[in-house]
C-alpha cells in the first residue's frame, strides 16, 4: 500500500509534511475486508442449513462471488461506457471537429487518464477517416493525426447505423487493432440530429486480464474468462500467457485443470436450485474440477463467460475449515462493522465540509466558505488544498469583476456575458469637487477616501440586486436589471440612491465632527433599453452597458452642477425610472428639461431631503390642499 508525503505550495498545508493514504487503497482495503468477512459469514451460514449436503456449502458462496465478479468487471467496462459518451457529448456541443486532433487531444488524454482500463480512443468520420490517441505501455500517449482511412468494415465492426439511438453504446466483441487484440465499445457521434461518425472505446485484454488476475488473488481461487464459451482470453493463475491478448482455446490450453472444462457437463447428482443464472459443470470422479460459469450480457449481446474452478476433493476440507472459522468470522464482522462505521464517519466529515464548499461556489456564495483543514488522505488533502487556492483566487477575481455576473458565467457559462438588448435602470454617481476636496491630503489619504466612499456607496448598489459597471476617477456607474433579469430594478435603483442619502448624511456629520469638510454628491439615474453584454475586442472586454439612455443617465448627472447649491447631495432621476419605480412620492419634479447633447426635453425629477428641496415641502402641501 502507497504511502506518499504530502507536498502542496499552500502554506497552511505546508506546514504538515506527514504521510498519507491514498483514498483509493483506502477504500479497496475497507471494501475488501467487508467483502471477505461478508464471504465467510454466508459460508458459516451454509454449513448449519446445508451440513448433509457438502456441495451446498459454497451455493451462495459461489453465487455471490461470481455477482462480484460479473460487478467488478463490469464497473470497469462502465468507464469505458462513460468515456464514449462524454466524447460523444462533447461534440455534439461542438467541442471538437472529426479530423481536427489538435483540439481533440486534451480532451482524449483528460479521458484516457480517468479511465486507465480504456487503452485507447478512436474516431472516425462517415468515410473511414480516423483519429485518435492510444496509451503506451510506459504511460505516454501515442496521437493518430487521420492521416490514414480506414476501410469501411471498421465501422461496420463497430456496429454503427444511422438509425441508432445516439445514446446508446454497443460493445462490439473482441477485435484486433494494429497486431493487438481489444473490446471495443463505440457510440454515435451525432450532431444536429445526423450521423456523423463513431467513436470507440479499446479496453485492451491486457487491462482485462490484470482485472482477473487481481480478482483470482483476492479470492484464493482461480478465475477465468472466455469469449463466449470456447476461449479462455484471461486466467488468473497464468496471466503472462495474455499480455498480448492473444485467447486460447480451452483444448489446448496448457493448465490441466483448466482444460478438463472441455470436457465437463452438468451434474445429474447436483441440485442446481438457487444457482440462479449461473452455470455448473464438473468431471466425473472424487479429482475431477467443478466449474461455476456465469454469462455477462449487455443488450442482446454476450460481452464474456466469467467462472472459477476447483477441485470436489476441496469441498470436504473446506467444511472443516469454515467450521472452525465461522465463529471468528463473527467476531471479525462484529469488529469490522464498527471500524467501517467509524471510518466512514471520519470520510464523510471532510467530504461533506468539500461538497457544502463546492456548493458555496457553485453559487459564488464567497462569504460563507470556511477554509478547509488539512487531511491525511491524499486526495482529501489535495481537494481542500485546490478549494482553498480556488477561494482565494474567486475572492480577487470578484474585486474585478461584477459578482453577478460571475454568478451567471458559474450557471450559464457563456451565454451569461452574450449581448441582449434589455431595459434596465443606470445610474451615474461624482464627488462634487473632489480636486479640491483632496488637494490637502497626500496619496494614502486620498485612496483612503475614495474607498471609504466607494464603499458605502457600493453597499447600496450591492444590497440592491445592483451590477457596479465601472470606477471612473470619483464617479461610479451602476445598473440594475442585468445580467440577472429584475422587473423591480428601477425601484431597486430608487432604494439603492435613498440608502446612498441616508449613509452620506451620517458619514458628513461624522466629518464635520473631526473638523473636515463634507462630501458631496451628485447621482442621476435613468430607466431605458440599451444592449447588455461583453463589449470590447482581443483578450479583453468588458460586461457593460451600450446606449443612448447611458448618456441621459450620465447627463443627469452632470445637470446636477446647474441645480445643486448647498445642499450635499442632489439625486436628479428621469420620468420613466420614477414612473417605473412606483415610489415617485420621494420626488418632487423639477418640470421639463434639455439635456446637453440632446434635441428632446425630458421630465426630471429630484429626491426629496431635509436639506435639498427644491420646492419647499410645505409650499408643496398646500398646493395639494387647494
Amino acid at each position: 500500500m502507497p504511502l506518499e508525503e504530502v507536498t502542496t505550495d499552500n502554506p497552511r498545508f505546508a506546514k504538515s509534511r506527514n504521510w498519507t493514504i491514498s483514498l483509493r487503497w483506502l477504500l479497496a482495503l475497507v471494501f475488501g475486508s467487508l467483502v471477505a468477512i461478508s464471504i465467510a459469514i454466508v459460508i458459516a451460514v451454509s454449513v448449519g442449513a446445508n451440513v448433509s449436503n457438502t456441495f451446498a456449502l459454497i451455493k451462495q458462496s459461489s453465487v455471490r462471488t461470481l455477482n462480484g465478479i460479473d460487478h467488478t468487471i463490469r464497473d470497469q467496462i462502465q468507464q469505458a461506457d462513460r468515456v464514449v459518451k462524454s466524447v460523444s457529448e462533447i461534440y455534439k456541443e461542438h467541442g471538437f471537429e472529426l479530423g481536427d486532433m489538435q483540439k481533440q487531444e486534451n480532451y482524449l488524454k483528460s479521458l484516457l487518464r480517468a479511465a486507465p482500463i480504456v487503452n485507447g480512443l478512436l474516431l472516425f468520420n462517415l468515410d473511414g477517416q480516423k483519429t485518435g490517441m492510444l496509451r503506451h505501455e510506459n504511460g505516454d500517449f501515442i496521437t493518430f493525426y487521420g492521416n490514414k482511412k480506414e476501410p469501411a468494415r471498421i465501422l461496420n465492426a463497430f456496429k454503427v447505423s444511422a438509425d441508432r439511438n445516439e445514446t446508446e453504446t454497443v460493445h462490439g466483441g473482441l477485435i484486433e487493432y494494429n497486431g493487438e487484440i481489444y473490446q471495443g465499445i463505440s457510440q454515435s457521434l451525432v450532431r444536429d440530429k445526423q450521423l456523423q461518425g463513431v467513436v470507440v472505446a479499446l479496453i485492451g485484454a491486457d487491462a482485462i486480464n490484470r482485472v482477473i488476475s487481481q480478482i483470482g488473488t483476492d479470492l484464493d481461487t482461480p478465475v477465468f474468462l472466455l469469449d463466449g464459451n470456447s476461449n479462455v482470453i484471461a486466467y488468473s493463475k497464468m496471466p503472462e500467457m495474455f499480455t498480448k491478448g492473444r485467447p486460447v482455446s480451452i483444448a489446448d490450453f496448457p493448465n490441466e485443470d483448466m482444460r478438463q472444462l472441455a470436457s465437463a457437463e452438468v451434474p445429474e447428482d447436483i441440485d442446481l436450485e438457487g444457482f440462479e443464472d449461473l452455470q455448473v459443470l464438473t468431471n466425473r470422479g472424487q479429482d475431477g474440477q467443478i466449474f461455476l460459469m456465469k454469462k455477462l450480457v449487455s443488450g442482446n449481446d454476450v460481452l464474456f463467460t466469467v467462472g472459477v474452478h476447483f477441485f470436489k476433493s476441496d469441498l470436504k476440507a473446506e467444511v472443516r475449515r469454515i467450521i472452525g472459522s465461522a465463529l471468528v468470522g463473527l467476531a471479525m464482522l462484529v469488529i469490522a462493522v464498527l471500524f467501517a462505521i467509524f471510518l466512514g464517519r471520519k470520510l464523510a466529515k471532510p467530504m461533506t465540509r468539500i461538497a457544502r464548499a463546492a456548493d458555496h461556489f457553485s453559487n459564488f456564495e464567497l462569504e460563507k466558505f470556511r477554509e478547509l483543514p488539512a487531511s491525511r488522505i491524499q486526495e482529501i488533502n489535495d481537494q481542500a488544498s485546490a478549494l482553498n487556492s480556488m477561494h482565494t483566487a474567486l475572492s480577487e477575481f470578484s474585486q474585478y469583476v461584477p459578482k453577478p455576473v460571475v454568478q451567471r458565467l458559474l450557471q450559464s457559462g457563456k451565454d451569461a456575458t452574450r449581448s441582449v438588448e434589455r431595459e434596465v435602470t443606470i445610474m451615474f454617481s461624482d464627488i462634487v469637487g473632489f480636486t479640491t476636496l483632496s488637494e490637502h491630503l497626500n496619496a494614502v489619504e486620498t485612496a483612503k477616501l475614495l474607498n471609504d466612499h466607494f464603499n458605502m456607496v457600493c453597499k447600496a448598489i450591492n444590497e440592491t440586486n445592483g451590477t457596479i459597471d465601472k470606477f471612473i476617477g470619483d464617479s461610479v456607474m451602476a445598473f440594475w436589471g442585468a445580467p440577472n433579469a429584475d422587473d423591480e430594478h428601477a425601484k431597486n435603483a430608487v432604494c439603492a440612491t435613498m440608502r446612498i442619502s441616508d449613509e452620506l448624511e451620517k458619514s458628513n456629520k461624522q466629518r464635520v465632527k473631526a473638523g473636515l469638510a463634507p462630501i458631496k454628491l451628485r447621482i442621476g439615474i435613468h430607466t431605458g433599453r440599451v444592449i447588455v453584454g461583453n463589449i470590447g475586442g482581443g483578450d479583453r472586454q468588458n460586461y457593460t452597458l451600450v446606449g443612448d439612455n447611458v448618456n441621459v443617465a450620465q447627463r443627469l448627472e452632470q445637470l446636477g452642477k446647474e441645480i445643486m447649491d448647498k445642499q450635499d447631495l442632489i439625486v436628479l432621476a428621469s420620468e420613466t425610472t420614477i414612473l417605473a419605480s412606483g415610489i415617485g412620492e420621494n420626488f418632487e419634479s423639477l418640470g421639463s428639461r434639455v439635456l446637453r447633447g440632446r434635441e428632446r426635453p425630458i421630465n426630471v425629477f429630484a429626491l426629496k431631503t431635509d436639506e435639498t428641496l427644491i420646492i419647499p415641502i410645505v409650499a408643496q402641501a398646500a398646493s395639494d390642499i387647494a
